[in-house]
C-alpha cells in the first residue's frame, strides 16, 4: 500500500484511481468520500479512464438527488 501511495503522491493517474477506490470502498484505509473524490479527480485529470467513469456516475448520483 505503501508504494501505491507513494506512486499516486508523484502523480502517477493509475496510482491515484487506486487510492481513490480504497478511500471509497474503505479497504485498508479509513472511508473518506471527500479522499476519494479527490484521488479520483487527479486520477481523471491525467487521463484515468475509470476515475473518469467514478466521476461521472457520482455527478449523475447527485443530480438524481
Amino acid at each position: 500500500m505503501e508504494e501505491i501511495e507513494a506512486a499516486s503522491s508523484s502523480g502517477d493517474p493509475h496510482s491515484q484511481s487506486l487510492m481513490g477506490f480504497v478511500y471509497g470502498t474503505g479497504m485498508m484505509r479509513e472511508k473518506s468520500k471527500s479522499k476519494s473524490f479527490l484521488r479520483h479527480n487527479f486520477a481523471a485529470e491525467g487521463g484515468n479512464m475509470q476515475s473518469k467513469m467514478t466521476l461521472a456516475f457520482t455527478y449523475l448520483s447527485l443530480r438524481n438527488m
